[in-house]
């Protein structure tokens, strides 16, 4: 503000009478527009917000309707009769079911390619679960196959299958009512149905027929998913609780797009034996929150769940802020606004706001509850089309405020340049003067006003000033000639006449003050700096007096200090500097001699630093500090004579750290004179004897691990070295000596001789290695002599000596393997005696036994000629026999051809009443049909009645109608029941039929059973009579046989009494070969092992 006003003061007076009158004019016309732009904005306004809010309040009231609505369709499906005996058939039918044991291969087909590529297509980034299969039961295996797998229809048509063909109980119950619960699920435009029994969980019934049918929300693959808590919720309802809501989440079995499901308990006999469950349709929402009455071309409505993901599809951003995708992509399709944020808090309002596309927008938002969950209603526009009339309204009176503008600038214009072009003219003059420097100037006086008169009065004031100023430069042009006597002598006044006296009294003072500089200037040229002038003066004299004597003073104490420094300097003190002030050629003088002094101190400094740091062993130290002349040179000297020094050093610190570790060929290489080129030599020399000796050592540690012991060290060495020389090849020597002995104990061993012992004087490891080989040959030794001696022992038949020293190792298991095979070799030799004696009395026993045989042959001969007579005459009498039972076989066939006959006209008798009873079951079927339909008329009568009774006034005439339908579907519905009757009635006495006509022809199978068996038995008898003549005439031949054996067994009897008797004397040679050996009394049993010896 205060630049503002700075600017203003600098601006001409047209410019200023310009903004003046522009600023007068311009704030209440301003403020006129600002006011009414304000009222009309508000107004206009309050009409957006309150239309958003209708918006929203229809959209909302719209919504409550929806769900009202499914509830009651719900909870009147739930008590409805058909619905309860389609539970309780569908649960008695899978309960019954005749379920695989195994997956079928279809079924595992479907689920890893149309259902995994229907998923993957829908959700690109994921993969479907695997083991859904393992957790089915085999009534779900079996469903799913059926209705599923096996269904010829598409995915997503899967309903349009009514049977499979199966006809068992299940088939029957989906025939009966699946059409119509597919009819009401279309009707009030559900996703899906399920009927869920609620002792074991299984879904027992679904329309769509998504994977989750036939599973169990208890313990199945769905067990987690938000239709097993619906589940579990409606079967926990108590009191005045009826239904069960659970909120949209993503569901596997519809390829994980969001699901939102009601439930309802149904009552079976009195107890909510299932759960009536509806799967809503996101598309029902849709149509509601989509419709765009009133929002037009950027607004939109849509719900928001309480997890802040979509409940309906946007309309400005379908791609990620619809249901499916907002579920898919919560990262993207999430809700994070303001708006909702108070909506989902319980508050309702209207509000300026940035949406989820980051667009300003005004929204409307509100609560609302949904069967006990807390939804958010965003109804939204954007501002830009929310407060276009606000806008335009704004811009026509901005273009008024434009052209006001242009009015009121052209009038001040012309008021102020007319009242400014006098003052023009008088500021021109003033310029002129100003510029020219000329008072002979004159303005011109147009007007008689303000501005004529001031004209008229700055020409009298130049007037003045022309006389003034002429006197005045005369004494000025004296006073610049060096004439500082002449005056003003004309009469002035006012400012002028000051003027005039101050001008007299300054060459006054001029001319006093001149004459005092010429007396200082005298003082000085004789070399006296200590004069002052002393007279009175003032302003610029008084300065330049003060001036003078300064510089007098100044130089006066710069050269005693100058003089005092030098004096330090001769006496070696560079220290003391010139501290006082000092300006111009002094102060250069100055800083002349102070930057010498301090040259010197440097010089000085450093050099005792460098000295210094040498003394400390710091070799890094330099002079640094620039110098010229003399100082440069021994600057330079001195720093030479330390780096080579430092190099000498560095070069010897390299050579001394290869020397600990172990390299001894490098050498100190720098230059070096004097005294550190003896230092030089010194080091070389003990380096190479170093090296020597090393190599020499590092000579025979190779020949030694090699083998070789005949290298010793021989180059001459002093000191610690040939110390080290001397123990080196005493070792070398000990270790050849252990390793000859040591190598001629193992040569004896390999030529069997075990007594070879090392006699070698040895101490340390060498000792222990000596007493270890000395150990080991005396217990091989000792091994190989019990093992030899037991050997020689076995070789002469005495099996009484054993192994009895005290081993270890494999020597242990040697003289264990040995003495088992001593003793299993007694054990085998005692028991082949043994033997040999048994064998001696069985030949014996043998012998007596023949003898007995031979008695009995003769015996056995004799009855068998008794035999042979005896089948002679029983052949004779079977042949009459086989004679008469042919006869019996043709009477038989007879008979069977006769029962046969009326066992077929039974059937064809049992036959005709089938077919009765097949028409009266279709006669029933057509009845419960007509039934299903009346119950379905009176179902569709009765939602119209629920809908004319909200309609009020409107639906009384409907409502008629629907009472009259349901009355006629009543109607249709008793006299389909009387029908029903009848034909149960018929049907009853057909089965009695049936039971009769069946009875009659079981008897008469029963009959020809009976007849076909005796038919059987005749036929039987004639074969087993002729068997039986073929058998005795075969047991005749038989008995000659045996006569004619039994005369062979006599004779290989008395054979086998002389292989007897040669066996007893073969066992008593045995015997006595088998003496030979000495066995030991009371040998335990051996078990004989078998071992590997190594050398491991």
């Amino acid at each position: 503000m205060r630049n503002l006003i700075k600017h203003f003061t600098t601006l001409n007076l047209t410019k200023k009478l310009t903004i003046a009158f522009l600023l007068v004019a311009l704030f209440p016309t301003a403020g006129i527009i600002a006011i009414a732009l304000y009222h009309s904005s508000s107004a206009l306004q309050e009409q957006s917000y309150a239309q958003l809010g209708a918006v929203s309040e229809v959209k909302k009231n719209a919504v409550l309707r929806y769900f009202d609505g499914v509830r009651d369709k719900l909870q009147m499906l739930a008590i409805n009769p058909h619905t309860a005996k389609a539970a309780e058939s569908f649960t008695y039918a899978i309960a019954n079911l005749d379920a695989p044991t195994h997956i079928p291969q279809n079924l595992r087909s479907f689920y890893q390619t149309q259902f995994t590529d229907k998923f993957i297509e829908q959700n690109p980034e994921k993969m479907p679960p695997e083991g859904l299969l393992d957790t089915l039961s085999p009534e779900g295996i079996e469903l799913q196959t059926r209705y599923i797998a096996n269904n010829t229809y598409p995915l997503g048509e899967k309903s349009r299958l009514v049977s499979t063909g199966h006809l068992d109980n299940y088939d029957l119950a989906h025939r009966e009512f699946h059409q119509y619960f597919n009819e009401v699920s279309n009707v009030f435009e559900l996703y899906d149905l399920f009927i869920i029994d609620n002792h074991t969980g299984i879904i027992v019934y679904s329309v769509f027929k998504e994977l989750d049918f036939a599973t169990s929300l208890l313990n199945g693959p769905y067990a987690e998913s938000n239709l097993a808590k619906v589940f579990s919720a409606a079967k926990a309802l108590k009191g005045e609780q009826t239904y069960a809501f659970a909120d949209y989440e993503q569901y596997l079995p519809s390829y994980n797009a969001p699901a939102s499901f009601i439930a309802a308990p149904i009552d079976i006999a009195g107890t909510a034996g299932a759960t009536l469950v509806f799967q809503l349709s996101v598309e029902a929402l849709n149509s509601i929150m989509t419709e765009r009455e009133g929002l037009g071309k950027s607004g939109e409505t849509y719900l928001v769940g309480p997890d802040g993901l979509m409940r309906s599809d946007s309309y400005l951003d379908p791609l990620d802020h619809s249901v499916v995708n907002s579920f898919k992509h919560p990262e993207k399709g999430r809700i994070d606004t303001e708006s909702y944020h108070l909506a989902i808090a319980g508050q309702e309002g209207q509000k300026l706001v940035t949406d989820y596309n980051g667009q300003s927008v005004l929204s409307a938002y509100t609560p609302i509850n949904i069967m006990g969950v807390q939804w958010a209603l965003l109804s939204e526009i954007d501002e830009t089309e929310a407060f276009a009339a606000i806008t335009q309204l704004t811009q026509v009176l901005a273009i008024m405020l434009l052209v006001c503008i242009v009015v009121i600038i052209v009038a001040a214009m012309w008021f102020a340049k007319t009242l400014t072009k006098p003052v023009h003219a008088l500021v021109s003059t003033m310029r002129r003067v100003e510029h020219e420097g000329d008072f002979s100037l004159r303005a011109p006086v147009s007007t008689s006003d303000e501005i004529g008169e001031s004209a008229q009065a700055f020409n009298s004031m130049l007037d003045a000033l022309q006389v003034s100023l002429t006197a005045t430069n005369r004494v000025m042009n004296k006073m610049a000639d060096g004439c500082f006597s002449d005056r003003i002598k004309v009469e002035c006044k006012g400012e002028l006449d000051v003027l005039k006296q101050a001008t007299n009294h300054c060459a006054s003072t001029l001319e006093s003050a001149i004459g005092e500089i010429n007396n200082i200037i005298k003082s000085m040229s004789e070399g006296q700096f200590d004069g002052q002038i002393h007279a009175t003066m003032s302003g610029d004299l008084a300065k330049l007096k003060d001036n003078v004597n300064y510089s007098l003073y100044s130089l006066d104490n710069t050269m005693n200090a100058i003089v005092h420094v030098m004096k330090n300097v001769e006496q070696g003190n560079f220290k003391e500097q010139i501290n006082i002030e000092a300006g111009g050629k002094l102060e250069q003088l100055k800083n002349c001699v102070n930057n010498s002094v301090q040259s010197l101190s440097g010089a000085v400094d450093d050099v005792s630093k460098v000295m210094s740091a040498i003394r400390n062993g710091d070799l890094t130290k330099r002079i640094s500090l620039p110098l010229q002349g003399q100082l440069e040179t021994l600057k330079d000297d001195i720093n030479f004579s330390v780096t080579n020094l430092a190099e000498v050093i560095e070069d010897i610190c390299s050579v001394m750290a290869s020397v600990s570790q172990g390299d001894f060929k490098h050498v100190v290489e720098c230059e070096a004179h004097g005294q550190l080129g003896k230092l030089k030599k010194d080091i070389n020399l003990s380096i190479e004897s170093l090296d020597v000796a090393v190599s020499e050592i590092s000579s025979v540690m190779t020949a030694i691990s090699y083998g070789r012991f005949d290298r010793t060290i021989e180059s001459s060495m002093k000191g610690q070295l040939h110390s080290l020389k001397t123990d080196i090849n005493r070792s070398v020597n000990n270790l050849s000596q252990v390793i000859a002995e040591l190598g001629s104990v193992m040569a004896a061993m390999c030529e069997g001789n075990f007594s070879l012992q090392i006699h070698s004087d040895l101490q340390g490891e060498l000792l222990q290695l000596k007493e270890d080989v000395n150990g080991s040959t005396a217990v091989i030794n000792d091994a190989i002599s019990e093992v030899t001696q037991v050997l020689s022992a076995l070789a002469k038949g005495d099996l009484t000596h054993t192994i009895n020293g005290d081993y270890e190792g494999v020597f242990s298991t040697l003289k264990s393997d040995v003495n088992a095979t001593i003793a299993k070799l007694t054990e085998v030799i005692e028991s082949i005696q043994q033997t040999a004696s048994n064998v001696s009395q069985s030949a014996s026993e043998i012998a007596d036994s023949n003898t007995e045989i031979s008695a009995r042959t003769e015996e056995q001969a004799a009855n068998l000629e008794e035999a042979s007579a005896s089948t002679s005459q029983m052949l004779d009498a079977l042949t009459q026999v086989s004679t008469q039972s042919g006869t019996a076989v043709k009477l038989a066939h007879h008979a069977e051809e006769t029962a046969k006959e009326g066992g077929e006209l039974s059937n064809e008798t049992v036959d005709a009443i089938h077919e009765v009873d097949k028409a009266s079951k279709s006669i029933n079927e057509i009845v419960s049909v007509i039934d299903g339909l009346a119950f379905q008329t009176n179902l569709l009568a009765l939602n119209a009645a629920v809908e004319a009774a909200r309609a009020g006034e409107n639906g009384k005439g409907f409502a008629v109608v629907a009472n009259e339908v349901r009355e006629l579907a009543g109607r249709s519905a008793a006299s389909a029941k009387q029908i029903k009757e009848i034909i149960a009635n018929s049907n009853e006495k057909v089965g009695q039929g049936i039971e009769m006509a069946n009875s009659s022809g079981l008897k008469l199978e029963q009959i020809v059973s009976a007849v076909l068996e005796v038919s059987e038995t005749i036929v039987k008898i004639n074969h087993s009579t002729t068997s039986q003549q073929h058998a005795i005439k075969e047991v005749d031949q038989v008995v000659q046989r045996l006569t004619d054996l039994i005369q062979e067994n006599s004779a290989i009897t008395e054979e086998t009494m002389a292989a007897a008797k040669q066996m007893a004397e073969q066992s008593h040679e045995m015997r006595r070969l088998l003496e030979y050996f000495n066995l030991a009394k009371d040998t335990p049993q051996a078990t004989l092992l078998v071992h590997q010896y190594n050398a491991s």
